[in-house]
């Protein structure tokens, strides 16, 4: 998504990132350990 949506949709989208993030990050570390 462009940045402008993301600006556009404000806290919403802000929350909706940082869930995703965090599962990608717990999927990163679960490939570092194994």
């Amino acid at each position: 998504m462009s940045m402008n949506v993301l600006k556009r949709q404000g806290l919403e989208f802000d929350w909706i990132d940082t869930k995703n993030f965090l599962k990608m990050s717990k999927r990163i570390l679960n490939q570092i350990r194994n």
